[in-house]
């Protein structure tokens, strides 16, 4: 997965994960908080990746869509960890291995709080 693919991935995942906090469906207020920590702790993340891959390497070139994620929180969360597990045996910067480290801690978290507070 290219740079760019990694940011765009970063960026939907927020986005989904704020279109399943408000939506009806969601179960639980824990459910609805941790969606919400989730994506406002995410996208500080994101953003910092972006500009210390750019700071050390070159500018990114254009950011690709990225296909809709699952409306699941649970499938969605687990899929992602598995797309930056996989990104992050490509990055050799130990920088942005721990942005990588953040983004994962952040989403067992938020795992940790979907499947077991209600």
């Amino acid at each position: 997965m290219s740079a760019e693919k990694f940011v765009s991935l970063c960026f939907a995942l927020g986005t989904q994960a704020q279109l399943n906090h408000i939506r009806p469906r969601t179960r639980s207020d824990a459910e609805h908080r941790a969606l919400d920590d989730f994506y406002t702790g995410l996208v500080p993340l994101a953003d910092k990746f972006a500009e210390c891959y750019q700071g050390r390497f070159e500018l990114l070139g254009e950011i690709p869509p990225t296909n809709k994620l699952s409306d699941d929180s649970i499938k969605m969360l687990t899929q992602a960890r598995d797309w930056i597990e996989d990104f992050r045996t490509t990055v050799t910067a130990s920088d942005l291995q721990n942005i990588l480290d953040e983004l994962i801690a952040l989403i067992n978290q938020t795992l940790f709080r979907l499947r077991h507070l209600k």
